[in-house]
């Protein structure tokens, strides 16, 4: 039944399937529906698209299309969604100011520790915020 409204263009029913794919673990379904509701041009189907690219959801973690699509969802009037625009801002200059000094021999091996060290505040955040309710 959601997947019919769904397929009518129906963006609730886009952000119900998104609640049942991401609690179901279906992360593949989730990465589709979030990328035909993004293409709808249905803000929170752009901050959907953009956690499934943050989080590697059905697809491989990418820090750009992350960006791209919470910038996109702003654009839409959304807001900044959970101040993620900023954060993915920084996480961009801080791996490249990584980078830009090393040899290219070295400059993988920085990206991925700085990508470890970001998953790693997301996750402090996470908690700290679960141990505030």
């Amino acid at each position: 039944m959601l997947e019919k409204a769904f397929a009518l263009g129906d963006e609730q029913s886009a952000i119900d399937l998104k609640e049942v794919y991401g609690t179901t673990g279906e992360f593949d379904k989730l990465f589709k529906v979030s990328k035909k509701a993004a293409a709808m041009g249905h803000a929170m189907g752009q901050v959907n698209l953009a956690a499934c690219y943050e989080s590697g959801w059905g697809t491989q973690k990418n820090y750009q299309k992350a960006l791209e699509y919470y910038e996109k969802a702003v654009q839409l009037g959304y807001g900044d969604p959970y101040g993620k625009v900023a954060e993915m801002r920084e996480l961009a200059k801080a791996l490249n100011q990584k980078q830009t000094d090393l040899p290219p021999s070295k400059r993988k091996r920085c990206r991925e520790r700085a990508l470890d060290d970001a998953d790693g505040r997301q996750l402090r955040k996470r908690q700290s915020r679960f141990r505030a309710i």
